[in-house]
């Protein structure tokens, strides 16, 4: 069978068709939600038994789908199919009122959404207080999906807190946000919370591996894993997706990725450039570290290097085999702890290839390094005995070379001491002066100083009274 090519897909596709990826298949019932199972085990029975609290609160970081969720359990309460017609009180999809929550581009009068960093506002929570006041137009209930939940702080927030206090029975709140640490907690104690973790990384491949397989693209396990990998984990499922159509135009060619193409393609080091890396760490040899360092860093950035070295330092943490466990788990948790920036990672790179006791070679090349500093301080303390020592310099200097010293120095200072009665004895000279000449001398202390250390000798300063 003739498989579609790119260019016979884009000319039947509908505007819809045609939006990215993540808008595409984003999941449309509980059972396509990747992971969040601890949520959705809870959500779908409180539905199927009336239960399901009318102000909720779905929070998470970014990508994670907390609005994704907010629709589905708005379409699975407004589902029209009966609950004994569907399987664990998820939605049919074939409803109008699934279809229209549901599908992108298609909008239901009784689901309303909005964004509370830019519409929380006082004025904006009465009018929605208002609104919310009036019976649904088609469906038992009128659902507000409220996302950046956060925004709604100052006058906003506590407007909106008698109506999320005491909401009308037909109304029901959700609310979604990426901060819930800066909602006001009188709002935030009103609601049930439903926290999103990070899906794990087979979750993650394995909607992948749906997406292609309706997209008709040939993409292996382990090319989904290496696009898991590469992806940034602070987006989520959101960035999975994005990776995944980078690769479009090669997987629409019918090529078959593999996992270090995937890698080399998104701008990753490939898992042979990063063992390099771990095992010139490994064998302490630094050269061969930062030559490997180098080389990885012809196809990928800091960033991405800095992210395949934390993901292999996490899975080597997790992996008990003495083979493949390459590194002593104090240089892994120092890896793991190394921030993406160029500079950082070269020291990171460094301090991970410096001796250390609790490596194989580690303890070897300390003893090698001890005994080497031994040596050389051994004849650093043989080549400083040989040096002559000088003689004394307070046994060639008298008063008048002394003040001559001072005159290069500073010519005032020099017709000072003509009016004093210097003094010298081994190590040392006495500057006697009256009372009405310290001060004036005082004034040149740096310059006398100066010129007293030239001598190798301490300089003091006495007060004779006048005759």
């Amino acid at each position: 069978m003739h498989k579609p090519t790119h260019k016979t897909r884009l000319a039947v596709m509908s505007s819809t068709e045609s939006s990215s990826l993540a808008v595409r298949y984003r999941p449309r019932s509980f059972a396509e939600v990747v992971g969040q199972r601890h949520v959705t085990k809870l959500i779908a029975p409180a539905i199927a038994r009336g239960l399901l609290p009318p102000q909720i609160l779905f929070s998470g970081a970014s990508g994670l789908g907390k609005t994704t969720l907010a629709r589905i359990t708005a379409a699975a309460l407004l589902c029209e199919t009966p609950l004994s017609e569907r399987e664990n009180a998820d939605v049919c999809l074939h409803c109008s009122n699934c279809i229209d929550i549901t599908s992108p581009n298609r909008v239901h009068p009784d689901v309303v959404e909005f964004d509370a960093a830019s519409h929380g506002g006082k004025d904006e929570i009465r009018s929605i207080a208002e609104r919310a006041q009036l019976s649904p137009i088609r469906a038992e209930k009128k659902i507000y999906i409220i996302d950046e939940a956060h925004g709604l702080s100052g006058p906003g927030g506590q407007a909106f807190l008698k109506l999320l206090e005491e909401p009308p029975p037909h109304v029901v709140f959700m609310l979604a946000t990426t901060d819930p640490d800066k909602m006001l907690k009188t709002n935030r104690s009103r609601c049930t919370e439903y926290e999103l973790l990070a899906p794990s990384q087979a979750e993650m491949a394995q909607n992948l591996v749906r997406v292609a397989k309706a997209e008709a693209w040939p993409l292996s396990d382990e090319a989904a894993l290496a696009i898991v990998e590469s992806s940034d984990p602070a987006l989520g499922v959101r960035a999975t997706l994005m990776s995944l159509e980078k690769l479009a135009a090669l997987l629409d060619d019918g090529e078959e990725l593999s996992a270090e193409n995937v890698l080399t393609s998104l701008g990753h080091s490939s898992a042979a450039e990063i063992s390099r890396i771990v095992a010139a760490v490994d064998e302490l040899d630094p050269h061969a570290a930062f030559a490997a360092l180098t080389a990885a860093r012809s196809s990928a950035t800091d960033a991405a290097i800095h992210a395949s070295l934390v993901s292999w330092a996490s899975q080597a943490l997790l992996d008990s085999t003495p083979d493949t466990f390459a590194l002593s788990r104090t240089r892994l948790a120092t890896l793991l702890a190394t921030t993406p920036k160029p500079a950082y990672l070269d020291l990171a790179i460094a301090d991970l290839t410096a001796p250390t006791p609790d490596s194989p070679a580690g303890l070897p090349a300390l003893i090698n390094r001890a005994e080497t500093l031994a040596l050389e301080l051994s004849n650093a303390i043989g080549t400083l005995a040989a040096i002559p020592t000088p003689a004394a310099a307070s046994d060639e200097i008298t008063p008048a070379v002394f003040i001559e010293a001072v005159r290069r120095e500073s010519p005032d200072a020099a017709d000072l001491l003509e009016h004093t009665k210097l003094h010298i004895s081994p190590g040392k000279i006495t500057i006697a002066a009256l009372p009405d000449q310290v001060a004036p001398l005082k004034a040149f202390g740096d310059s006398l100083r100066a010129v007293a250390t030239s001598f190798s000798i301490v300089l003091t300063l006495s007060k004779m009274q006048p005759e």
